[in-house]
């Protein structure tokens, strides 16, 4: 099933190794929320993806998560891995540089969560 052009069991594994769907977890670099947004992605989704605000709660956090992963995939043709790779290193050091290391364990352990979720 797709969200939003996204698959909902890959949101939902993103989701989770993101945060367990605890909507109150901040990281030390201040991404916030189910989906870990940071602030700078949240304005950016708003301003240039949906071009509204977005309420700051739980709902809002998954719908700002799901419009930057469909983002991504569109900047990866649809390739999950580089996508998933740009959500956890940024886009474009992905671009620039492939898959780092510690990206690339990232995108395994969220691709073995799709397949249980």
């Amino acid at each position: 099933m797709l969200a939003k052009g996204v698959d909902a069991s890959l949101a939902r594994a993103l989701a989770w190794m993101e945060s367990g769907f605890n909507n109150s977890v901040v990281s030390s670099v201040g991404a916030q929320g189910v989906m870990q947004v940071l602030p700078a992605t949240w304005a950016y989704v708003e301003r240039s993806l949906i071009g509204h605000a977005v309420q700051h709660d739980a709902d809002g956090n998954v719908e700002v998560g799901i419009a930057y992963l469909h983002h991504l995939l569109g900047a990866f043709g649809g390739n999950e891995r580089l996508a998933l790779g740009g959500w956890y290193q940024g886009e474009r050091a992905v671009k620039a540089a492939g898959l780092f290391k510690v990206s690339k364990v990232f995108v395994a352990n969220v691709l073995a969560l799709r397949e249980r979720m």
